[in-house]
């Protein structure tokens, strides 16, 4: 059996549910699964919730290069 990394696998059977968006805030332990979504960026769109805070940076889904 091919293993296969958690946020992969949650992502794969979310696809197959039908669901093609993902809302929510990057970062922190949410890393992989931004990893995974951007490996599935053809079929999986990750829509980043916006803050009013001037503190906060945007972020995208490029991987993280460390």
């Amino acid at each position: 059996m091919a293993k296969i990394k958690g946020a992969n696998a949650v992502l794969d059977v979310m696809y197959k549910w039908g669901i093609d968006h993902l809302y929510g805030f990057p970062g922190g332990s949410f890393d992989s699964t931004m990893n995974a979504i951007y490996e599935m960026q053809d079929k999986v769109k990750f829509i980043e919730e916006v803050t009013s805070d001037p503190n906060t940076q945007n972020q995208t889904t490029e991987p993280q290069t460390s």
